[in-house]
């Protein structure tokens, strides 16, 4: 038996035979997605019965028709141009990245898609692949974390606003006086209590410093209070700083 020549290379399968394969029924049907083979003009030569049963056409319904038939009639133009410009270049990535694609089944119904092209080249011209998959659920579950969350905030804005509003109720209604102030020794908020002890209403109070409260034999008892009580929380902020290895200031 003679043997080819050691220079020889083997031969490599042609393009149409490697287009073959991948366009043979027996390879698509064995993927998840609705798979749809177009020629370079948006003709469609093969589809595998996930495409059948996503979009409810027959094979036969959907060979030799163009692409845009499985596209609403209002993204067909659009779509054209994005064949057009896919056949310029191309490669395999998604179609219409950050865009809402939708597909229209037989009966005019759309849903949403997504989907992935894939090119291969052929000695008859370029054939691509798409993979369209039906993301309905992903998007119908997007939708309700959405509106669960939505729903989360706007109950939580409104057991807070309860919440305040029970809060500011009870400090109303106390015969105690119960007053709010900053560092500062300003008043900020006063009940009806403090109105009835002190005698002073809340506009009449409220921007004022705390010190008005003050005996008349005692006026500065107040003030230097609030000076010590300055001077603790700065000397807490101080020994904070040292604790994390700094040096008071």
């Amino acid at each position: 038996m003679s043997r080819p020549p050691a220079d020889r290379k083997p031969t490599s399968p042609s393009a149409d035979a490697m287009a073959e394969v991948l366009l043979s029924s027996d390879l698509l049907e064995t993927l998840p997605d609705a798979i749809v083979a177009v020629d370079c003009d948006g003709i469609i030569i093969q589809v595998n019965s996930q495409t059948q049963e996503l979009f409810g056409y027959t094979r036969a319904e959907l060979i030799g028709q163009t692409i845009e038939i499985l596209v609403p009639e209002s993204y067909r133009s659009q779509h054209h141009q994005h064949r057009a410009n896919f056949a310029k270049t191309p490669k395999t990535r998604r179609m219409g990245a950050n865009l809402d694609l939708h597909g229209r089944r037989r009966n005019g119904s759309q849903f949403p898609v997504e989907i992935s092209l894939s090119p291969v080249s052929t000695e008859k011209g370029l054939v691509v692949l798409s993979a369209i998959r039906d993301i309905s659920d992903r998007k119908r579950i997007v939708e309700e974390l959405r509106r669960a969350n939505e729903e989360v905030q706007r109950k939580t804005a409104e057991q807070i606003g309860e919440y305040r509003s029970r809060l500011a109720s009870i400090i109303d209604s106390s015969e105690d006086a119960i007053l709010g102030k900053n560092l500062d020794g300003t008043i900020t908020s006063w009940n009806k209590g403090a109105e009835r002890i002190y005698g002073y209403t809340p506009e009449e109070a409220i921007g004022k410093n705390i010190s008005i409260l003050a005996p008349n034999d005692r006026p500065d008892e107040i003030p230097r209070f609030f000076g010590k009580l300055r001077a603790a929380k700065a000397s807490s902020i101080r020994i904070g700083a040292r604790d994390e290895g700094r040096p008071p200031p």
